[in-house]
């Protein structure tokens, strides 16, 4: 029988294959663990309690992934703005700039340029 700290130790090896690039399905990750063995009496006995406990982990990682791509690239723009506006680019020029740097739309980019006009880096 499987003790809580090997499922602890174990766990990573599921959350890991969920959390792939690919977003492997947590049920495809489960059977990828069993498939080599891996707690497999566990997940056998116990797959849908394993599943409501990563689910909340997958969502709250992917949120947590996608806000700090948001900050990154906040602050990317906002950097890119000062420098533009401090080697002498116009509002319109650092508008264009941004727009092919980080593939935003024109009113985007307009709202991206305008809300870091006025900030000093």
């Amino acid at each position: 029988m499987n003790s809580p700290l090997l499922l602890k130790i174990s766990l990573p090896c599921i959350v890991i294959l969920a959390y792939n690039k690919i977003y492997i399905p947590v049920q495809q990750a489960i059977q990828i663990c069993k498939d080599f063995d891996v707690l497999k009496k566990y997940l056998e006995s116990r797959e849908r309690e394993v599943v409501d406990v990563m689910m909340p982990l997958y969502d709250r990682e992917e949120i947590m992934r996608v806000h700090d791509f948001n900050v990154a690239r906040d602050a990317a723009i906002m950097n890119v703005v000062a420098v533009l506006k401090d080697i002498g680019l116009s509002f319109d020029e650092i508008v264009v700039k941004v727009k092919a740097q980080f593939d935003l739309s024109e009113e985007r980019a307009k709202a991206e340029v305008e809300e870091y006009w006025d900030c000093s880096v």
